[in-house]
């Protein structure tokens, strides 16, 4: 394995965040929030006493946003999914709200929910109102589900010179998590050196500060460096569970399971079983929603080839079969069999069979661009055609 020896500098941090930017947000926190992100990202808390800080927040909006992000951060599902519905839709905290309650959505199985935000971010953008925050809020979406090949081209290429000041450190988590999913692990390992070094506060932290650092801990893991898997897992730990946040170890334990387990159990053990038994509630919770978002949305989350390929293999092709049909090598076949197998979340044949077979739609109608949305609505197709024209107006603004 090749050793990764990186140490980022002033153009680096400017590239990935974009200094003068962060610094004058920091001179701006009751300025203006129609951003998409976290609250705390803006008004770190403080390590001491988390509840200290929303005290100090005289803002009722802010107050309030802030209070919820600290119920997601517990767990506490139930009650930050109602972020979007108790936010007044001329508040400048709604994009915030949207994005916490969308990601609450998945975790809770609350299809209908998450459907009803999506609609609402999709008609904003469509009329052009907060574009930069609501585009991001629909790649959080798109992050969350694993469906990161429905990403802008802009965002693929960290470019975020027009996304707010106040919704950078969402892009840059987001991109981090858009590292993870592409297996780009020395990628995503120098990116967080840097994040991490550049925001890191000896009295405050966010709720990044605990992510950035368990996905740095997922990126060691990836490169054998178990060492600093565990360092890094400790670090997120001491800062997270004194104030009961744990919410980002249940999302990663699936990755670096194992690593989490040996440091909590050893540090913190009376907590740990609260991390396990989230784990299973949000996986199992995860697993029915991708699901259901997986039967309504396939054309769109696999490419043409992907899904023809998929519909050989349902009716009881072989990959030769479907090598010799679609003019392919069988590696390449078993390639695309592999990235099917990893968008779908699935391990077999058998169950890609159950997945085609639910879906309606033939092959010549996706060839068409003709298939019709299971249901009366879809998030990818409708959140295509937006970045469709997104891109057209991304591409004359940078010319």
């Amino acid at each position: 394995m090749k050793k990764l020896e990186y140490i980022p500098d002033k153009k680096d941090i400017d590239k990935w965040l974009g200094r003068e930017e962060l610094e004058r947000m920091q001179d701006e926190k009751q300025k203006q929030y129609y951003a998409c992100g976290l609250i705390n990202a803006i008004n770190p808390m403080c390590k001491d006493d988390v509840e200290k800080t929303i005290k100090n927040i005289n803002d009722l909006d802010i107050k309030k946003q802030y209070q919820y992000e600290i119920e997601y951060l517990k767990g506490n599902f139930e009650k930050s999914i109602e972020a979007f519905y108790n936010t007044d839709e001329k508040a400048k905290t709604k994009m915030n709200a949207a994005t916490l309650s969308l990601v609450s959505a998945v975790a809770m199985n609350n299809y209908e929910k998450f459907d009803e935000i999506l609609h609402f971010l999709i008609n904003k953008l469509r009329n052009n109102e907060g574009k930069p925050a609501v585009e991001l809020a629909l790649i959080s979406a798109s992050i969350t589900l694993f469906a990161s090949d429905h990403v802008p081209k802009w965002f693929k290429n960290a470019n975020f010179k027009n996304i707010l000041s106040e919704s950078k450190p969402l892009a840059t988590y987001l991109y981090l998590k858009y590292l993870q999913e592409k297996k780009d692990y020395n990628g995503l390992l120098s990116a967080c050196r840097v994040t991490i070094i550049f925001l890191e506060n000896a009295n405050t932290f966010t709720s990044f500060d605990i992510y950035f650092k368990l996905l740095m801990a997922t990126a060691y893991y990836e490169l054998g460096k178990i060492k600093n898997c565990k360092i890094a897992i400790k670090e997120a730990a001491d800062l997270a569970l004194p104030h009961g946040f744990i919410k980002p170890f249940a999302d990663f334990l699936i990755y670096i399971g194992d690593n989490i387990e040996i440091v909590l159990d050893e540090y913190y053990p009376k907590i740990a079983p609260k991390v396990y038994e989230q784990a299973e509630f949000v996986c199992r919770n995860w697993i029915d929603f991708h699901n259901k978002f997986t039967k309504s949305n396939i054309t769109t989350i696999l490419t043409k080839r992907e899904y023809r390929i998929a519909r050989i293999l349902a009716k009881g092709g072989t990959y030769k079969t479907a090598a010799e049909e679609m003019h392919l090598s069988i590696s390449t076949v078993k390639k695309d069999v592999s990235e099917i197998y990893s968008k779908l979340y699935i391990n077999s044949k058998a169950e890609l069979k159950k997945v085609i077979d639910e879906n309606k739609t033939t092959y010549d109608e996706v060839l068409a661009g003709e298939y019709k949305e299971e249901g009366s609505r879809s998030f990818l197709n409708l959140y295509n055609k937006a970045l469709m024209a997104l891109e057209d107006v991304t591409a004359t603004e940078e010319t």
